[in-house]
């Protein structure tokens, strides 16, 4: 029960970071007015994500089945991520590779061909996109 509770606070503290760092960047964009960045925003954002866990603890029961689907997120985006890191990319190129696995995962999923089992083999389809993407708009930008 420790563990369980340990490893929960430190994942509501790290989603109260992670959603403070992108309230900060909707503010510097003009999309949000709110200034989520002080203790007082840090507090409403954990009660947020609080309450949302609650939520979602209500509507899944199973926490294979939740950890499955936050497995798959973290797949879809995999290609992007890793991208990133070795090439000069731009936001298409970000947006298209995961745009590509999602598409793919679903239909595949809704075709019977993708399941959990196999679900990493979007990450090659969407990585090829990635990389062409990356290395396509790399060269208009340099010219």
């Amino acid at each position: 029960m420790n563990a369980m509770l340990s490893t929960a606070d430190t994942e509501i503290f790290l989603l109260t970071g992670l959603l403070q760092k992108e309230a900060m960047r909707l503010k510097r964009a003009g999309l949000i007015s709110l200034d989520l960045m002080s203790v007082t925003g840090a507090r409403i954002l954990m009660l947020v994500v609080g309450v949302s866990a609650i939520a979602a603890a209500y509507y899944v029961s199973d926490l294979i089945e939740l950890y499955s689907w936050l497995l798959t997120a973290l797949l879809l985006i995999s290609p992007a991520i890793v991208g990133s890191l070795i090439l000069r990319t731009n936001a298409l190129a970000m947006s298209g590779s995961i745009l590509v696995a999602l598409a793919i995962a679903v239909v595949g999923y809704q075709m019977s061909i993708i399941s959990l089992g196999n679900l990493y083999l979007v990450a090659i389809p969407s990585a090829i996109v990635f990389v062409l993407l990356s290395v396509a708009f790399a060269s208009k930008e340099e010219t």
